[in-house]
């Protein structure tokens, strides 16, 4: 997210962050959210109330496109419905590997080095009901390292998805399509 509003700012970027939602409120990004004076929303109610008001938080701003940079619970149906295809998630790994529930941060990390790939890197992908299951629309990839630690490869991959995110940003505000690098 950081990276995002850094290439907003630099004017590499033509979008605007215009509300930073999670379901935690002593996140990093709410924090930074906070100082930067972007609005911020906290969800920690049930799942269909948490829909309900992060729906109308979306609409109240006209919020073209979602994206989920962090955030680890489902999206509720009526966000679904309203958001179709209009919600990307940035995921640690090479979806369709090392993804699902309780598969983030560090966790893809260590099961990519356990399983001994000799790449990683990191997707977007379209949210869908499940966790990391929709469309994959981009995806950059890196080498692992025989000496990496799930740090030091974390370290590249958060890299990559940086660089990944914000080309596939560029290219969708410039109405190109999407592809793999």
């Amino acid at each position: 997210m950081r990276e995002v509003a850094a290439a907003i700012a630099k004017g590499e970027l033509n979008a605007a962050i215009r509300l930073v939602v999670s379901n935690r409120a002593d996140c990093l990004a709410i924090a930074w959210a906070d100082e930067t004076g972007i609005d911020t929303l906290v969800i920690d109610s049930d799942q269909a109330a948490s829909d309900r008001l992060c729906l109308r938080a979306l609409k109240i701003r006209n919020i073209d496109l979602v994206l989920l940079t962090g955030y680890l619970r489902k999206i509720g149906p009526e966000v679904l419905a309203a958001y179709d295809r209009r919600m990307l998630n940035l995921h640690p790994s090479l979806l369709p590997k090392f993804g699902g529930k309780g598969m983030y941060g560090n966790r893809v990390h260590d099961a990519v080095l356990k399983a001994g790939e000799t790449e990683t890197g990191a997707s977007v992908h379209i949210v869908d009901a499940e966790y990391d299951t929709g469309p994959v629309i981009a995806q950059k990839r890196i080498r692992v390292r025989h000496d990496d630690s799930p740090q030091q490869l974390a370290e590249r991959v958060k890299s990559a998805e940086a660089v990944l995110l914000i080309d596939l940003l560029s290219d969708l505000s410039k109405g190109g399509a999407a592809g793999n690098g």
